[in-house]
């Protein structure tokens, strides 16, 4: 060989490297970590057409596609892995239970939800099952309840404009007075806590929410506040409460509201922004000057400034009271505020 030859590589012995499906689904799962949402998809779209049959793969791609908003394509896996390749991998039926929650479908979601808990009794979805469950049947009986025994609209609607503004003291006389023509209204005592922790005592706000629960167990609102109040005071039982929460969407649309606002409050801005999106295209729900001016917030704290600019042009139109505040507002789109988030949300 001369001083220019280059060795000659002998590759008989070189083992070639495989990209299977299990290659494919830590790719997919290691994008989806670090919130490359897309990217997962595509890794483990590729790890199924490896391993058409790996169902552990199938029902990934499907909360990937659920966390994209997908609800209705991720059920549709679901169903191709009972269907088709392990129908006995009974967690499909808590997982389309969730989806149908997302998107509104109640009834659908609680019969699966009985699906997997008569499959699955003591299985590991078995506690957040039953807990969805009954969330779900509380809000139907909630809903129910609530066509016998309207609210007084007037004076609910000034003490949620009350509550909206951070006129807290305000708001919690005004929903005293609810409580008064209605003293199981658990919902109303879950807004006067709120009123109650803003305006600055935080035991009590915490007190009236529990005891709500002992009375109300599955009562939305007063989860939502606590995982509020917990959040604010950095308390270990705060992540409990948001994953509970995140598990389903409201079908009543104040309800939803409260989800909305309750997501802004915990620093979940992207799920606040999804609700605010979704109250936007309900024709039917009122919505108050304070509802795009929280919206706005939100979509900026997202860095959606167009969509920020938009909604404050729209709570200046409605609210002639705060326009300064408003403009304000909209001369911060490109900078920040020296107050908190929380007090811009308010009005404060």
């Amino acid at each position: 060989m001369t001083h220019n030859e280059e060795p000659k590589q002998k590759w008989d012995n070189v083992i070639p490297f495989l990209k299977d499906g299990a290659y494919f689904y830590k790719k997919g799962i290691e994008a989806y970590q670090n919130q490359q949402v897309d990217k997962a998809l595509t890794y483990i779209q590729k790890a199924i057409d490896a391993e058409p049959h790996e169902p552990i793969f199938m029902c990934q791609l499907a909360i990937v596609l659920a966390d994209k908003g997908e609800y209705d394509h991720a059920n549709e896996w679901l169903k191709k892995v009972l269907a088709d390749v392990d129908p006995n991998m009974n967690e499909c039926y808590f997982f389309m239970a969730n989806n149908l929650a997302y998107l509104g479908h109640k009834e659908d979601a609680i019969v699966r939800l009985k699906q997997y808990l008569q499959r699955e009794p003591a299985g590991e979805y078995a506690d957040d099952a039953n807990w969805l469950l009954e969330m779900l049947e509380g809000e139907q009986k909630a809903s129910s309840d609530e066509d016998l025994q309207p609210k007084n609209d007037s004076v609910y609607e000034q003490a949620m404009l009350n509550l909206e503004r951070g006129y807290f003291l305000e708001a919690e006389k005004h929903f005293i007075a609810l409580l008064q023509e209605n003293s199981s209204d658990w919902d109303t005592y879950a807004l006067l806590a709120e009123a109650v922790y803003h305006g600055g005592d935080h035991e009590r706000a915490i007190q009236i929410v529990q005891d709500v629960i002992i009375k109300d167990e599955t009562n939305f609102l007063a989860r939502c506040q606590l995982a509020v109040f917990y959040h604010l005071q950095g308390r270990e039982e705060a992540s409990q409460y948001r994953q509970q929460l995140n598990m389903i969407r409201p079908v009543d649309h104040e309800h939803r509201y409260i989800l909305a606002r309750t997501n802004f409050h915990i620093g979940a801005y992207r799920e606040a922004h999804h609700h605010y999106q979704k109250l936007m295209k309900k024709s039917y729900f009122r919505k108050r000057p304070t509802f795009y001016h929280q919206a706005a917030l939100v979509s900026w704290l997202i860095e959606d400034k167009q969509t920020a600019e938009k909604l404050w042009g729209k709570a200046w139109q409605l609210d002639e009271v705060n326009r300064d505040y408003i403009e304000e507002c909209l001369n911060k789109l490109g900078g920040s505020w020296r107050t908190s988030t929380r007090d811009v949300f308010y009005y404060l």
